[in-house]
């Protein structure tokens, strides 16, 4: 239509600056909404830029009085901003118990108060912050101070064929006593959970490769949920668990699997340029004639491995470094204080007392 109101029948669409307008707006959109925009359609993904690969940090502001949520954002790490939840995936998690992530999952729990004498249950849910989807998980007689693991992806809910496994593990039992008690359930194969004790407490437990896993000392022990028992002559390492290279007693801040369930690890390479990576890792045997720091370099040797686009290097300004031409990897420290302290001042608005809780990712490495 011209100025002065005539249809033009003959206006050639092909000329639109389509790909420019796309860009326009890709670009004014936040990490979140630039990934979800981005899968809208093999064109729009096609003709705009790809998200900087790194994960984001979650943060929590949790009610001083039982340490339930009272927001949940996402921190980009990249572009240094925080960005809400969704309304009804905030409505899903808000007066809730973090239990954990994974796969792009966030897991929270709510207790049900006790009526006519029952014991007290917990209702976990599993909720998607990018696409509101949530799996609501049958009750179960615990305390929520445990954290939640999948075995594998719950896209394997969508085939027939296909069931999802969801462990709860509780390290402190009802009575404030340490405990190592391992919750299952086969979501489609069975609506009721399988409760076991380990008879060895690990200093924590961690999913690799789709096992779960307990970690003794530095050790990996492989746990079978179906035999529930511990299998010692299964034993592997991986970088970032003994406590002599980490002043960080907790692993889901070292530690997060992607969107397919691979697992990463965030360290220092170097102190006096403050570089951090995430690396995709996997667990290795743990051979008596190996120490830690020969199995370290087996696992992140350098330029093979190192040199890939599956790794993001942040430097102490935030910018991204391209890991092309790095020959060897220097690993100082698995902890990732020094980075948490430096973007905690872009988190700092005076509103809410975030305190970060573990990473997240949509489509990431």
């Amino acid at each position: 239509m011209d100025i002065n109101g005539n249809v033009d029948h003959h206006r050639d669409w092909a000329s639109f600056p389509w790909i420019a307008m796309i860009n326009f707006i890709a670009n004014d959109l936040n990490a979140v909404d630039h990934v979800r925009f981005r899968s809208v359609c093999s064109q729009w993904r096609r003709h705009t830029q790809e998200r900087q690969k790194a994960p984001f940090l979650i943060l929590v502001d949790l009610d001083n009085r039982d340490d339930t949520i009272k927001t949940l954002s996402f921190f980009d790490i990249v572009g240094k901003a925080i960005i809400p939840l969704r309304p009804l995936a905030s409505q899903r998690v808000a007066n809730s118990y973090y239990l954990g992530s994974s796969r792009g999952w966030i897991f929270v729990g709510k207790y049900t108060a006790a009526q006519n004498g029952n014991q007290e249950q917990l209702r976990i849910a599993l909720v998607n912050p990018f696409t509101d989807d949530i799996i609501n998980l049958p009750m179960l007689s615990n305390h929520p101070g445990g954290r939640v693991f999948l075995l594998n992806s719950p896209r394997n809910l969508q085939s027939n064929s296909h069931f999802l496994i969801v462990v709860y593990y509780v390290d402190i039992d009802n009575n404030g006593q340490p405990t190592a008690q391992v919750n299952v359930i086969e979501l489609r194969h069975e609506n009721h959970w399988t409760t076991f004790l380990l008879d060895q407490r690990p200093n924590d437990v961690i999913v690799c490769d789709g096992q779960l896993c307990g970690n003794y000392l530095g050790a990996l022990n492989l746990i079978n949920t179906e035999t529930q028992q511990l299998v010692n002559h299964l034993i592997f390492l991986l970088p970032g668990l003994l406590p002599a290279l980490s002043s960080d007693p907790a692993l889901f801040l070292r530690f997060f699997e992607d969107l397919h369930g691979r697992l990463h690890l965030l360290f220092t390479m170097s102190y006096r340029t403050s570089l951090y990576c995430f690396m995709g890792v996997t667990v290795m045997p743990l051979l008596e004639d190996v120490n830690v720091l020969q199995l370290i370099e087996l696992i992140l040797p350098g330029s093979d491995n190192f040199v890939s686009n599956r790794c993001l290097l942040i430097s102490e300004d935030f910018s991204v470094v391209s890991p092309y031409g790095v020959q060897s990897v220097l690993i100082n420290d698995f902890y990732p204080c020094r980075l948490l302290l430096r973007l905690s001042r872009f988190w700092n608005d005076g509103q809410n007392q975030w305190e970060p809780v573990g990473w997240i990712t949509p489509d990431l490495l």
